[in-house]
């Protein structure tokens, strides 16, 4: 309410009919709820029937890679010299965790709101000043958006400006092709003085967050937003630049690589 009236005295609206906002926004519901029925009777409706949504077939637990993201933010908080940013959308990605059971924190939190190319050259200024800064927002906007001062102010001069990129890829599913990042990888790997991880699961996910905190030099942290499958373990070790391999398989006529995700095992190549 007072929102309400400070808006209607800033914009001097002396013949403001509350009566008449109250008919427009009754009408806005009504037509957003006929946009959502439209939209819901349009997607398509996925069934237990595939592969690659049967949770039950995988036998393994599932967990997604952005708790990991978070469980590390909150580790690497306890260093005064870690800042954190956000760009609106804090809590989905877990960039939250780095202040919120630690109130004392939040001088180190900086929400910047829906800017990215600002979030970037900020957290640079606090990179050159000898801070480590962590940026962070969906893969699609903290590698696109900002790609021109990542590349020039944050590469060129090699600051230690630390990208979360979350809800990577195809991750963010039914929000749609705005919001899916499939160049998030090719956008950034070649650029230089970058490093980039895109970690298997949650575990490795903190692991490789902290593994590249320690590192001299901007990086990625490429993690999703659904749940996948926890394929390592608290003791499997960790070491940038070096993968753990898993299982092999020679190439053969009906190779899949499966990059980031574990198959269910009832894949049939389809």
């Amino acid at each position: 309410a007072e929102s309400l009236e400070k808006a209607i005295q800033d914009i001097n609206a002396k013949n403001f009919d509350e009566k008449k906002v109250d008919i427009l926004y009754q009408k806005a519901c009504a037509y957003q709820d006929e946009v959502n029925q439209k939209i819901d009777k349009a997607m398509p409706k996925f069934s237990r029937d595939y592969w690659w949504n049967k949770a039950e077939t995988m036998k393994v637990k599932m967990v997604p890679t952005r708790f990991g993201f978070g469980d590390a933010i909150e580790k690497l908080g306890e260093d005064k010299a870690v800042v954190a940013f956000g760009a609106d959308i804090t809590n989905s990605i877990k960039m939250n965790q780095f202040y919120e059971n630690h109130p004392e924190r939040k001088e180190r939190f900086f929400q910047i709101g829906i800017a990215e190319q600002n979030m970037t050259s900020v957290a640079s200024g606090f990179a050159k000043e000898g801070k480590t800064a962590f940026i962070g927002s969906y893969g699609v906007f903290v590698t696109g958006r900002n790609w021109d001062q990542i590349r020039t102010t944050v590469c060129y001069n090699n600051l230690n400006v630390k990208i979360a990129n979350a809800h990577a890829g195809l991750s963010v599913g039914a929000d749609g092709a705005t919001h899916q990042a499939l160049e998030e990888i090719s956008n950034m790997y070649y650029l230089p003085n970058m490093h980039l991880i895109v970690p298997s699961d949650a575990l490795e996910t903190e692991k490789g967050t902290m593994a590249v905190a320690k590192i001299q030099g901007p990086a990625v942290i490429r993690y999703a937003r659904e749940a996948t499958p926890i394929v390592s373990k608290e003791d499997t070790p960790y070491a940038f630049g070096k993968a753990n391999v898993i299982r092999f398989r020679e190439e053969k006529e009906e190779f899949v690589d499966a990059f980031e995700t574990k198959l269910a095992s009832d894949y049939q190549f389809e």
